[in-house]
């Protein structure tokens, strides 16, 4: 597993790296811009503002990790001379999961840094009491989406290249979508509501002329446990057959 997961690694290293740099350069650009108080935002000056900038900023650098990860794979999979390795397919199909969940820990500390800092040098006023309590049950959410997204791609792009014909690309979009839509439609007829921390996680209203954040505050959960369970078993079904999958593809 180490040695797949440095194979993979060293492949999009200078890619991934330079996420990171790009990152960093343009945390840095915001905050050289907004000063002290932040960014320039409906004609005065808010630090909100510049903390919203560096939200997408980050999720921005997860995404192209995960693009360049999603490729990793793809290669991996038409790769003769990969194929020849002496590889379990099991491991072949866990390497580019715990890779993005690597690539995206690494987004996540790099957030988590930038955040003492800034509370470090400035201030936390502008956080909510529940803040800390609620970003983490969201990151950890985030990151099982983000895994459960990979999953889903992974067994889109395996079964397309699994087919001999033309238009693989467009044969794994189209099942990724049937895959994703089915899953959550079932999901939905099961239960009646999915998830429900993560798009209520951060939400900001206008106070008297202000950006005021705030938080969800249910007194229940942020994650549902019948929904958990139901992607979660969903989950190994959808990595079995991709294993499946490839262990065909390697003996053909």
């Amino acid at each position: 597993m180490l040695m797949l997961l440095k194979y993979d690694f060293r492949r999009n290293r200078d890619r991934i790296l330079r996420v990171f740099a790009i990152t960093l350069l343009v945390q840095v650009g915001l905050w050289i811009f907004a000063g002290e108080t932040g960014i320039w935002r409906f004609g005065e000056k808010t630090s909100e503002g510049m903390f919203i900038g560096n939200i997408i900023t980050y999720l921005i650098a997860g995404i192209i990790l995960q693009i360049y990860n999603v490729r990793t794979y793809d290669h991996n999979l038409r790769s003769y001379h990969r194929r020849l390795l002496p590889v379990n397919p099991v491991l072949s199909v866990l390497s580019p999961l715990l890779l993005g969940w690597i690539l995206l820990l690494g987004v996540v500390v790099m957030a988590g840094l930038h955040l003492g800092l800034y509370i470090m040098f400035h201030s936390a006023d502008f956080l909510p009491v529940n803040f800390w309590t609620l970003s983490f049950g969201s990151m950890l959410q985030m990151l099982w989406v983000a895994g459960y997204l990979m999953i889903l791609l992974m067994l889109s792009i395996t079964v397309a290249r699994s087919v001999r014909i033309k238009g693989q690309v467009w044969i794994g979009i189209a099942i990724f979508f049937i895959l994703n839509n089915g899953i959550s439609y079932i999901k939905q007829q099961l239960f009646s509501n999915s998830f429900s921390g993560l798009e209520n996680t951060l939400q900001f209203h206008m106070v008297e002329g202000k950006i005021t954040p705030d938080f969800y505050t249910n007194s229940g959960s942020i994650i549902n446990l019948g929904p958990a369970v139901f992607e979660v078993i969903t989950a190994v079904l959808l990595l079995y057959v991709t294993v499946l999958l490839v262990k065909k593809r390697v003996e053909s």
